[in-house]
């Protein structure tokens, strides 16, 4: 079956239609997407009320960090749900994942990332479709492995989840939590194992019965369109799981509280936007800054110049990245503090996104794309879009502010 694509109403207007066929929608059936924020918090509580299930976990995870480490239960819970369903997903691939295929393609993300400067697009788009082969090569679905069955699985999931790339931002963060793995007897791991799973199976029973309508595509399209997506550098993404969706909206909720005041205290704020939520690029004349390009609001009717005026009187500005990770980088770098950034991106890439703002210091904010519109998902890429009241709801937490030197006054 032949992936949908939208006509060129969508290609022009992202909020007209969307494709069928794609693996989540938080605005099916003509409803927007409050009520998918409405749901979203409603099982972030649920979760966090939880907690009692991974009681001694969390007690000897907190003893393993830092006496300066300020995370919340929270965060702490859900880097043990990550670590869950990680295990869940990956470990039958990582027991049959020849050895130099992960060398391989860790060598292939470290060049990547090497040449990650503008330049080089041939080359990372070359590199890319390497990465792309090796990830089919690497990654075998299989059935999830018994929490007694393979005693050595740290260390496996460990090696392969480093070296597929794909989830950088997660290892750095789970880091201590492997290293200790590897070293407790094997009836401590059994048992921290097995209270884990049970927490993960409640997690996907219980964000189903709110979630659940928000994903009613993901199986067709994993049965249909993902085979074709073989040989992209994309290939894992997008054929993340049911539960693994769920992982990433719960997990930015979870670290948008955490940081939500940091946001508010925020001097400088913007918002960064995804360039699927533009118009093509025969129409759009966003202007090219250090930190991405600038909205100019040249098209009344595309979604990033749509937003971009409605956020004016907040004193934010709005860039459209194209790649995120070079962004970031230019943010840290930069020697001014108190800076805030609400990233918008698609439900598989939330949580990484959340990390890396955390890691990097840079108090940050999500909201996902009402729908994935980019190559990663289909033949040809069409507009999105994202609930515009979500970004409003963000910034209006803090109301009025004076004005300091946006990024872009600093050319």
């Amino acid at each position: 079956m032949k992936d949908r694509i939208p006509d060129k109403n969508v290609m022009e207007n992202g909020s007209d239609q969307i494709p069928e066929l794609l693996p989540y929608s938080l605005v099916k059936d003509g409803r927007d997407a409050r009520f998918f924020y409405r749901d979203l918090a409603r099982i972030t509580n649920r979760v966090l009320d939880k907690g009692d299930m991974l009681r001694d976990e969390l007690k000897l995870y907190r003893r393993l960090l830092p006496k300066n480490d300020a995370s919340t239960d929270g965060e702490l819970l859900l880097d043990l749900l990550i670590l869950g369903v990680l295990r869940r997903r990956y470990l039958g691939s990582a027991l049959v994942a020849p050895r130099f295929v992960l060398f391989l393609l860790h060598t292939v993300n470290r060049l990547r990332k090497l040449f990650s400067h503008s330049g080089f697009g041939w080359l990372r788009a070359i590199l890319g479709r390497v990465k792309g082969a090796l990830l089919y090569a690497a990654y075998r679905p299989r059935a999830p492995i018994a929490p007694g069955d393979c005693p050595a699985w740290p260390t496996l999931l460990y090696r392969w989840l480093s070296s597929v790339g794909d989830f950088d931002e997660e290892m750095i963060r789970l880091r201590p939590v492997f290293s200790y793995l590897n070293r407790v007897d094997e009836r401590f791991l059994l048992s921290a194992t097995q209270h884990v799973s049970r927490f993960v199976d409640w997690f996907e029973v219980h964000c189903e019965t709110l979630l659940g309508k928000y994903m009613h595509s993901i199986d067709r399209y994993l049965e249909d369109v993902w085979p074709k997506r073989i040989g992209r550098v994309g290939y894992l993404l997008s054929g993340k799981s049911r539960v693994e969706y769920y992982l990433n909206m719960v997990g930015a909720e979870i670290l948008g509280r955490r940081f939500s005041e940091s946001f508010n205290a925020a001097r400088v704020r913007s918002l960064h936007v995804p360039s699927c939520m533009r118009r093509p690029e025969m129409w759009c004349h966003k202007t090219k800054t250090r930190y991405g390009y600038r909205c100019t609001r040249c098209t009344i009717d595309c979604p990033v110049a749509v937003l971009s005026a409605m956020i004016a009187k907040d004193n934010c500005d709005v860039y459209i990245v194209n790649h995120k990770t070079a962004t970031y980088a230019k943010w840290e770098r930069r020697k001014r503090k108190n800076n805030g950034v609400i990233a918008v991106t698609c439900a598989p890439n939330i949580l990484s996104e959340a990390f890396k703002g955390r890691r990097l210091g840079i108090p940050l904010q999500s909201a996902i794309l009402d729908y994935s519109g980019c190559t990663h998902w289909l033949r040809r890429p069409c507009v999105t879009n994202v609930y515009a009241k979500r970004i409003r709801e963000i910034l209006a937490v803090k109301g009025k502010g004076k004005r300091n030197n946006s990024p872009a006054e600093d050319e």
